[in-house]
């Protein structure tokens, strides 16, 4: 979005250059537009620990509101990749569940479950809590869970 965004700002006026950079942003910036002069403005964004210097010739003046209005979208568009990757998380769980109840190998879909979990909940520990007691499970990570004990 940040490369889209400094092609359309110069196109559109060819006396501001717009740059990216990593992690040095100034020190105590978070999410802020700090207004150094009339030629000269940056912008933080606290997520991504980068911070974006937006320029101009000498004998131009930067757009009053520009600076707040490209710090608006660069925060917008974080808000919509931090929903995008929800998204995905809560697909890719779903479609695992429809799996669950699509195949016939007990075994195979409690894996396929952990790798699942595992992959979108990488910080996560799991245990498998069964209703019943087979051998067959012996290579997972799981518990018999007693229904007829009343301490379960």
């Amino acid at each position: 979005s940040v490369a889209w965004l400094k092609a359309a700002a110069e196109s559109f006026f060819s006396f501001i250059s717009l740059s990216l950079r990593p992690s040095s942003r100034p020190q105590g910036a978070n999410d802020q537009i700090s207004r150094v002069n009339d030629y000269y403005i940056i912008i933080t964004i606290e997520e991504n620990s980068k911070y974006i210097e937006l320029s101009c010739q000498k004998n131009h003046k930067l757009p009053e509101r520009l600076a707040e209005s490209i710090h608006l979208f660069l925060v917008h568009c974080l808000e919509l990749d931090a929903l995008f990757r929800d998204e995905l998380k809560k697909t890719k769980i779903y479609e695992k569940t429809e799996l669950l109840h699509e195949l016939m190998d007990q075994e195979q879909v409690l894996k396929t479950m952990l790798e699942s979990l595992r992959s979108v909940f990488p910080f996560l520990t799991y245990c498998l809590f069964l209703s019943y007691d087979e051998d067959q499970y012996i290579n997972l990570p799981a518990i018999e869970l007693d229904v007829q004990s009343e301490s379960t």
